[in-house]
């Protein structure tokens, strides 16, 4: 079992697009650790409001609970949080696999 450290990451790193949707969902602070004019902003944009503020949920992101022990199995990752009145769901593939095969479901 891990507990992901959700505080940092780099935005030119190949799995930032992952990184940043993880920091969003989760309820933690969010910092880049990107060299100084190396940034990709593509990356790092949609992590902020309009008005400056950081799209941050209420609450920690936790896996659901098909996908406990399965980390093997080529399927999709799936983990969710809330945001006020708004439920998070985040789906990847975490496997050493081109694709995987799955379904999700609001409940």
């Amino acid at each position: 079992m891990v507990y992901p450290d959700y505080d940092m990451f780099e935005s030119v790193n190949p799995a930032a697009p992952i990184y940043a949707v993880a920091h969003a969902m989760n309820d933690g602070p969010t910092y880049i650790t990107d060299k100084v004019g190396e940034h990709d902003f593509s990356v790092l944009r949609p992590l902020v409001y309009s008005d400056g503020t950081l799209l941050r949920a209420d609450r920690a992101v936790l896996p659901t609970e098909d996908c406990l022990f399965n980390v093997d199995s080529p399927k999709p990752f799936k983990a969710f949080s809330m945001d006020k009145d708004a439920g998070l769901l985040g789906v990847w593939n975490c496997v050493d696999s081109n694709s995987v095969s799955g379904s999700f479901k609001p409940s």
